[in-house]
């Protein structure tokens, strides 16, 4: 069974033609195309263009099953492959396929369609029932086809011989679609256009909400706990690694030297002043060692992205365990702060990992500050070190020597008190030293502080209720996320009291609960989820940061009452519980982190205002490297070039 459910897997995720119709994605190659009343074709005016890209450097060739609109014959179709005619002819009213050949080694194809009709202009002239991309049935293939079912048949016997029967299965049958479904991204991306983007959505969360109820079913090892991570950044965040660059990103995609990369460390992060001030050394580094790996190809940067933050879910699991979270709560911790929706900016944008460097950092110092046993002097210097880092990341981790202070009142590690708190005097003296040198580095800054609008917009200085405002919206954008586009298009005054009220209340309903009917470990858990936000962000409240531009810490705070009510859950109800309680939160959480993750693709509402600023601002243009210009350009092409074919595009 678990070899039949691998084999399936392949068939439907890699096959050797993909063929898209009315129910697929077809505005994803199209432009020009319309559905028809009848729900199952797709309908094309006098013009249209047939575009795809990114396809296997193997991709054969480009069909459409055309036929014409009765209404409309006779039509007479012309196409052009490239700028060049592929063929001409009158369509019948029967259902034909018309082929176009794919150059080898281009990866896509723009076909332009020009139908001649006497009918009105208006009147659709051809009609389609399907784009069909062949691809030849190569070695590559063929191999990926065997490791989903093969895969699932070593993790139903390893897990069968364990006595799990029906987990076993279960895990098979999950390994084997997550299987096919990365190789697919990866042989072959143009397979996921056969469906349509609701139903991709609708797989991805069901996706992320069986592995996570599968991990909880009994207490997670180390390993199984890691491969959750890992696996639930996959599914939330692969999709990224082709989103291209924005804004910022194009000026930091270009080589770096020696003297830069040291000049970071006693000045601005952007050693050619093109950017306003700030001290970020540690993102430098990271950005000269992306162009040395993969030049200013985005995808580079994007996976470096999706790398940094499964680190942080990992080392989010190891610090849920270091507050004494059962194995179960501290995993549902780490996957669950990795599907928040403030935590899509960190990843899905290049230039905000910023946020993910402090993070690792500043929860690394965290694990290794409440570590259980002997804390000596080597460790007491790794957490000042860390801390050092996150500071040198971003500047929201100054915050660190309170979070350490308060989540050694939650783990209360009975082992060298007095070096601990030495510990924490130190961490206060390295913030007081940083803000010195913040202050001399950019003491205008310093003083005028930065306001971001978004939902802050409308906010009146000398109006007190907007002042009220401001705690119960960051409560409620932390515990009742409702997704980026939300967010940043609702003003102040328009957030409804009923969810401000709501998000004010989520995080002391969870402090009773586990209070109330759990162990005393989950109820300080759960104190230190309601403190965290006036913790990492309460400091810099009154500028009215964009939460979803640097939320990936202040996000923690949920999942730190998720840890809590998964571990009060675990100790008073059946051990299938915990296992409901995940897959309801995924059902739950996982749609509007994808809203947010969409957000931050080409067409995504924040992407498309920081495309139009990039267009409008040709000295920002001409302050990029030839090769990053280059690129910028490039991408400019891929999202305007179907719509010059149309005459209705940018020149």
């Amino acid at each position: 069974m678990a070899a039949v459910c691998g084999a399936i897997a392949s068939a439907v995720l890699l096959p050797s033609e993909v063929r898209i119709a009315a129910g697929g994605d077809w505005k994803a190659v199209s432009d020009g195309l319309r559905r028809w009343s009848d729900r199952v074709t797709v309908v094309s005016g006098p013009r249209a263009v047939v575009h795809v890209h990114d396809l296997s450097p193997g991709a054969a060739a480009l069909s459409l099953l055309v036929r014409a609109n009765p209404g409309a014959v006779p039509v007479q179709v012309r196409a052009s492959a490239q700028g060049r005619e592929a063929w001409a002819r009158v369509v019948p009213l029967e259902s034909q396929w018309l082929t176009v050949a794919i150059p080898p080694g281009s990866r896509g194809i723009d076909v332009l369609l020009e139908a001649d009709s006497a009918a009105p202009p208006a009147r659709a002239r051809l009609m389609i029932d399907a784009i069909a991309l062949r691809f030849p049935a190569g070695m590559a293939l063929h191999t990926a086809r065997l490791v989903p079912p093969l895969l699932a048949a070593l993790v139903c016997a390893w897990l069968w011989s364990r006595g799990g029967r029906w987990k076993a299965l279960a895990w098979s049958a999950l390994a084997a679609v997550l299987a096919g479904a990365a190789l697919a991204e990866i042989v072959e991306p143009a397979a996921w256009l056969r469906f349509n983007p609701a139903v991709r959505d609708v797989a991805r969360v069901a996706a992320v909400a069986v592995l996570w109820a599968l991990a909880l079913t009994d207490p997670p090892s180390r390993g199984r706990s890691t491969l959750v991570i890992v696996a639930t950044v996959a599914l939330l965040y692969g999709p990224t690694v082709r989103f291209g660059l924005l804004s910022d990103d194009f000026l930091w995609a270009r080589p770096w030297t020696e003297r830069e990369l040291l000049g970071a460390f006693a000045g601005t992060e952007d050693p050619l002043g093109r950017t306003t001030g700030t001290y970020r050394p540690i993102a430098d580094i990271t950005r000269a060692v992306d162009h040395a790996l993969w030049g200013v190809r985005p995808e580079g940067a994007h996976f470096t992205n999706v790398v940094f933050v499964t680190v942080a879910g990992v080392l989010a699991w190891a610090l849920g365990l270091r507050l004494r979270l059962s194995p179960r709560a501290a995993l549902a911790l780490a996957v669950a702060w990795m599907a928040h929706p403030l935590s899509v900016t960190a990843v899905a944008w290049v230039s905000q990992r910023t946020d993910t460097l402090a993070a690792i950092f500043y929860v690394g110092g965290l694990v290794v500050f409440l570590f259980p046993g002997a804390f000596g002097r080597g460790r007491a210097t790794a957490v000042v070190l860390l801390a050092a880092l996150a500071l040198a990341s971003k500047e929201m981790a100054v915050t660190i020597p309170l979070a350490a202070w308060l989540a050694d009142r939650v783990a209360r590690p009975d082992v060298d008190r007095g070096r601990r708190r030495v510990v924490l005097r130190v961490l206060v003296l390295l913030v007081i030293g940083y803000l010195a040198l913040w202050a001399g580095l950019f003491p205008d800054k310093m003083l005028r502080g930065e306001t971001q609008r978004g939902a802050w917009a409308g906010f009146d200085v000398r109006q007190p209720g907007d002042w009220l405002r401001l705690l119960p919206l960051l409560y409620a954008t932390i515990f009742a996320p409702l997704g980026y586009e939300h967010w940043a298009g609702t003003t102040l005054r328009e957030w409804p009291v009923v969810h401000l009220v709501l998000g004010l209340a989520v995080g002391p309903l969870v402090v009773w609960a586990a209070r109330r009917f759990g162990p005393r470990e989950a109820a300080r858990v759960a104190v230190l989820g309601v403190a965290w936000p006036l913790v990492v962000i309460f400091p810099i409240l009154g500028a009215r940061p964009d939460l979803y531009r640097l939320g990936l810490l202040p996000a923690l705070a949920f999942t730190l009452g998720v840890g809590a009510m998964v571990m009060t859950v675990e100790g008073r109800a059946a051990p299938v519980w915990p296992s409901i309680a995940v897959a309801v939160l995924a059902i739950v959480l996982v749609p509007i982190t994808v809203s947010s993750i969409r957000a931050w693709r080409f067409d995504g509402f924040f992407a498309a205002r920081a495309i139009e600023w990039s267009r409008r601002h040709e000295d920002w243009q001409l302050s990029l490297t030839p090769e990053s210009r280059a690129l910028f350009l490039s991408q400019l092409d891929r999202q305007d070039h179907a719509r010059r074919l149309l005459g209705d595009g940018p020149p």
